[in-house]
């Protein structure tokens, strides 16, 4: 199984690089009292620092998102970039949501560094990951339930059999969620402009992986797919 990113996407988004992280051998469960904690600190940090809802705009993370959204036609006033609507859920006073160790540890990884993260069990993959543009009206089934059709040239990940992601990085398809059950996955943390230093990327996900190991043990491995350097990397 391959990660990969089409020339199309590279050519259009040549500073794009993805922090991936990929574990094995995981026992994801319900969040416990200690990841709790780490939670709770993390919501008291945001809300103590400059960042405010009026704000958010300033933050260079926040607005490359909302310009790459803009960039293959979705409109970030009406789908928030996904960073950009946890954050805003956050200092509204609202609490990280209760899902499992490995999406609640995540989220909360999301909430310190301001990009997006998002993820798949791996055995519900089929085929190779692919970052494309959408041809347009391809069926989706979005975690939730019901169906929705892709838009021509919105950007999305997909295998071999179906969309598992619409807007880059806004919604993903019910079938290959992280569930209790996931022993597999790989989660992406994604920047696609110089506005956000690679370093940045590079710190963010040393942070995601470390924090997993901790609270959900297994057989990990993380990386940089940097389009400047390949755009197919094995999983």
């Amino acid at each position: 199984m391959k990660l990969k990113i089409t020339e199309q996407i590279h050519e259009k988004y040549p500073d794009l690089a993805i922090g991936v992280v990929i574990a094995h051998n995981v026992a994801n469960r319900k969040s416990d009292v200690v990841l709790e904690q780490f939670k709770k600190e993390a919501e008291s940090k945001l809300r103590n620092s400059e960042w405010t809802t009026e704000r958010l705009p300033e933050n260079p993370c926040i607005s490359s998102w909302r310009e790459i959204y803009r960039s293959f036609g979705i409109n970030p006033k009406k789908y928030s970039p996904t960073a950009e609507a946890l954050i805003k859920r956050v200092l509204k006073g609202n609490s990280l949501p209760q899902i499992s160790v490995i999406v609640d540890t995540y989220l909360a990884v999301e909430l310190a560094y301001f990009l997006p993260i998002g993820g798949y069990d791996l055995d519900t993959i089929n085929g190779d990951i692919v970052l494309r543009f959408s041809q347009g009206s391809e069926l989706f089934a979005p975690i939730g339930g019901g169906s929705k059709e892709t838009s021509s040239d919105d950007v999305v990940y997909g295998d071999d059999n179906q969309v598992l992601t619409i807007h880059w990085n806004f919604l993903d398809c019910d079938a290959t969620k992280i569930t209790l059950d996931t022993k597999s996955f790989i989660l992406c943390m994604e920047m696609a402009d110089s506005k956000i230093p690679l370093e940045k990327l590079e710190k963010a996900t040393l942070a995601l992986r470390q924090t997993l190991e901790k609270f959900c043990p297994g057989d990990y491995k993380s990386f940089i797919a940097n389009t400047n350097e390949s755009l197919s990397w094995d999983i």
